[in-house]
């Protein structure tokens, strides 16, 4: 029988126009999107000439209201350039060539006050050399440091180095590119490291190249535009070499997280929805729009409660703080903004053909159904016997931190970075030649009308004296500030301060916190002001502020969390819990970190030299563990009130959320750990106590708290799990997560 031709209207053609028109924008959109990323990602290439240094300390501290008196007194060197003549050669050799160019320097930085073994007069050349005569110093101080960025520093010290020679450097200004020059190097070996590890477990996990590609490309464009963020950023404020590394990790990870989740829910709806469609949309739309609906709507919820936990690093005063809050901040909005564009954009290109390139027909969903049958099983004993499980848990997170109630805090220092360091070989140098007398403390007397009377200085130098722990005191010189002394509520606001500075070396070994304590219980005649400072007096103030502020990071990350999590959970107690959750895995990530890096238990294995915990990093890694750890939460009992709200009971939900989400969170951990471990092989302690810290953490958060204490809980509190008031219950109905809202 023939079969008769119906002509194609003008509706039809209409129709397929559009539909080609779509097409075409559909794989158009994510091609400007990658296009546009990378174009920016030229322009941040300049923010490694812009990163700054230093930054760790409170500015308004009374140590650091001494820097500038000191710095003008010459007492506090801002580089220490090392000489040391090989074995049977002399110095004095090289008295020509190092003349030559300390008269050079002296004409490019006129303001620098710089002294020498080969250039000072007696008695300071006799402090500038070693007692066997084969090491000599140049120290050079700065009443204002010419030094705005690492390449402005590195110009400063090929200033210093004579033709032929090869000085190693110390002081601040040369820790600071020390630490900038050995981040920028992890940076690129962490990320070479990370980015195909990456993509090989996102293969295994989704059991294809495709599905996998889309959450690496994602993660690899997310530090792009962290970097892009940052390098906005220093238009406007100090961005610190730190906030790089810490932007890059996060960006990557998270990206890749948000990618996992994404990816997985997409290919769940596109299974439950390829035999049927709503005659609107094709199946691909309408799965897309599902997931963005559900899995997008909890990473936006994520997203908001990251930057409320780093939002927290900017109460603190000290800059380096403030930049590291805010890299992390630009790596969680370019993870959350890439996942919530890009990918939605390349799921509707690729629809079906997301499970292209895979090793065998069906893989990916056998392997869905075997963890799915696992978790079942594990959260089904689980909730059966919830109190013994949740009980037997604390006991253990407990006692893995306890020993986090011995923690001390200490500064920023040469020992942070790795032992064949140039850097560090100069301090070493400087330590084992010249003992303490390059690390001094330094006594400020401010007089009230000019430099402080004769008698008030001898008193302070004979008090001084006669503390326990100093070897030497000398009164260095009276100084006038050409500015108004900066910070602090007893500043002068008036130029020309004038002060006596006087010059403290500690005994060998001896508690330098200790000294700097008892110094500042030297008392002086009404009118005048003393200030103490040096290394150790700035360890002892940093810390101090860093105390003080943690009170309000934790109330602006508890608050947040709260606030949120009442909205997207519309549950009082689950709130409550993912906050407790959170601290649980603070203490026991501190107790592990207590032990290794302060304790030294497995020291040896890390390469590591024990002491006292970064404060600066320790305030980071609480910030990251506590946004971390709430992560976890949110994307677990998300489900868990997803089913909820489709009718289950409090046992069928957890299991249910759990068959979900287990393979997921298990994997998304195993992801950041990858990643999180590249960049625990830094070279600087402090990076690497960061990357230890958060693999701990995770291992704890997504195995120990997420699958097997929440659910233990959850089951324990019952129906208790969904009361909330109604105000923040109609909240939930309308923004919350588990509605389409």
């Amino acid at each position: 029988m023939q079969r008769s031709a119906v002509a194609p209207t003008r509706h039809d053609d209409g129709a397929r126009a559009d539909l080609a028109a779509g097409s075409v924008r559909r794989r158009l959109a994510p091609v400007a999107i990658v296009v546009g990323v990378l174009l920016a990602g030229i322009w941040a290439l300049g923010l490694f000439e812009r990163l700054g240094g230093g930054g760790y300390y409170a500015p308004d501290s009374a140590s650091a209201r001494a820097l500038p008196y000191a710095a003008a007194a010459a007492g506090s060197p801002d580089v220490i350039a090392v000489f040391t003549a090989p074995e049977g050669g002399s110095l004095d050799a090289w008295t020509a060539p190092i003349t030559a160019t300390l008269d050079e320097f002296g004409a490019t930085h006129p303001d620098a006050r710089v002294m020498s073994y080969w250039t000072s007069p007696d008695p300071i050349r006799g402090r500038l050399v070693s007692a066997d005569g084969r090491t000599g110093l140049v120290t050079v101080a700065f009443p204002e440091v010419p030094v705005a960025s690492i390449a402005d520093a590195e110009r400063l010290f090929a200033d210093l180095t004579p033709p032929g020679l090869d000085p190693g450097f110390a002081g601040d200004i040369a820790l600071d590119v020390a630490f900038g020059s050995q981040l920028q190097s992890d940076l690129i070996r962490a990320e070479l490291i990370a980015i195909p590890l990456t993509a090989i477990l996102l293969v295994i996990v989704f059991g294809g190249v495709v599905a996998a590609a889309v959450p690496v490309v994602t993660g690899a464009l997310a530090v792009v535009v962290a970097l892009v963020l940052l390098r906005a950023l220093t238009t406007v404020v100090e961005v610190s070499a730190f906030a790089i590394n810490l932007a890059a990790l996060l960006g990557l990870g998270l990206s890749i997280d948000y990618g996992l989740f994404l990816v997985s829910r997409f290919r769940e709806e596109l299974r439950r929805r390829r035999r049927r469609s709503d005659g609107r949309d094709t199946v691909v739309t309408a799965a897309v729009r599902r997931t963005m609906r559900t899995a997008g709507r909890t990473i936006g919820f994520s997203a908001i409660l990251l930057v409320a936990a780093f939002l927290g690093l900017l109460v603190f005063p000290q800059p380096v703080i403030r930049s590291l809050g805010l890299g992390a901040i630009c790596a969680v909005i370019g993870a959350a903004a890439l996942s919530l564009t890009l990918v939605p954009l390349l799921l509707l290109a690729l629809g079906p053909r997301i499970d292209a390139l895979t090793w065998s027909a069906g893989a990916a969903d056998r392997a869905d159904e075997r963890s799915a049958r696992f978790w079942t099983a594990v959260v089904g004993r689980v909730i059966r016997r919830p109190i013994p499980v949740a009980a037997i848990i604390a006991l253990v997170l407990l006692a893995l931190a306890a020993p986090s109630a011995g923690i001390r805090l200490g500064g920023i220092s040469a020992d942070a970075l790795p032992a064949d360091s140039p850097t560090r070989m100069a301090f070493e140098t400087i330590q084992r030649d010249f003992g303490s007398s390059t690390d001094t403390a330094q006594i400020v007397i401010i007089g009230p009308d000019g430099v402080p009377e004769g008698p008030t200085i001898n008193s302070a130098v004979l008090a001084a004296r006669a503390t326990t722990g100093v070897a030497d005191v000398r009164f260095e010189q009276a100084v006038t500030l050409d500015r108004p002394e900066s910070g602090g509520p007893e500043a002068s606001t008036e130029p020309g301060t004038s002060a006596a500075v006087i010059a403290v070396d500690y005994d060998v070994g001896a508690d330098r916190e200790r000294v700097v304590r008892d110094l500042r219980t030297i008392e002086v005649p009404e009118g005048n002001r003393i200030l103490i400072g040096g290394a150790a007096a700035l360890a002892i103030d940093n810390n101090a502020a860093i105390v003080a502020a943690l009170p309000a990071m934790a109330a602006i990350m508890v608050g947040a969390t709260l606030a949120l999590l009442l909205v997207a959970f519309g549950s009082v107690l689950l709130a409550l819990k993912a906050v407790l959750m959170s601290a649980l895995s603070l203490g026991a990530t501190f107790g592990v970190l207590t032990l290794v890096f302060q304790e030294g238990y497995g020291a040896g294995l890390l390469g590591i030299t024990p002491q006292p915990l970064e404060a600066t990093f320790v305030v980071v890694i609480v910030a990251i563990v506590f946004g971390l750890s709430t992560d976890y939460e949110v994307f677990l009992v998300s489900r868990i009130v997803e089913s909820r709200g489709r009718g289950a009971d409090t046992a069928e939900a957890i299991v249910d959320g759990a068959r979900r989400t287990g393979r997921i969170i298990t994997a998304a951990a195993l992801i950041l750990i990858v990643v999180t471990g590249a960049f625990a092989g830094s070279g600087l302690v402090s990076m690497r106590m960061v990357g230890v810290g958060l693999i701990v953490a995770l291992i704890v958060d997504a195995t120990i708290i997420r699958m097997l204490l929440v659910p233990a809980l959850t089951r324990l509190l019952g129906p208790a799990n969904w009361w909330a008031p109604p105000p923040i219950a109609a909240l939930h109905r309308r923004w919350g997560i588990g509605h389409d809202g």
